[in-house]
């Protein structure tokens, strides 16, 4: 099942850049990118189409740096 937030076609489709930019982002702030886009888009960020894409981006961005507990290292 597809959503609006999903890619309908591969000119749709997420680009590379924009993946990486997601990956780089979520890795740097200690984001779960896979459970962020699962809960606001509800499909994976690599199933994003390109607009949806640079939103998400925009929201990774914006978000402060998640420090681990001492507990979860």
């Amino acid at each position: 099942m597809t959503n609006k937030f999903q890619a309908q076609s591969l000119a749709e489709l997420i680009t590379p850049k924009q993946l990486n930019a997601i990956r780089c982002i979520g890795t740097s702030k200690n984001l779960n990118v896979e459970s962020e886009s699962q809960c606001t888009y509800q499909c994976a960020p690599e199933e994003l189409n390109i607009r949806t894409a640079s939103n998400f981006i925009t929201y990774l961005s914006a978000q402060p740096r998640r420090w681990m507990n001492a507990q979860a290292a």
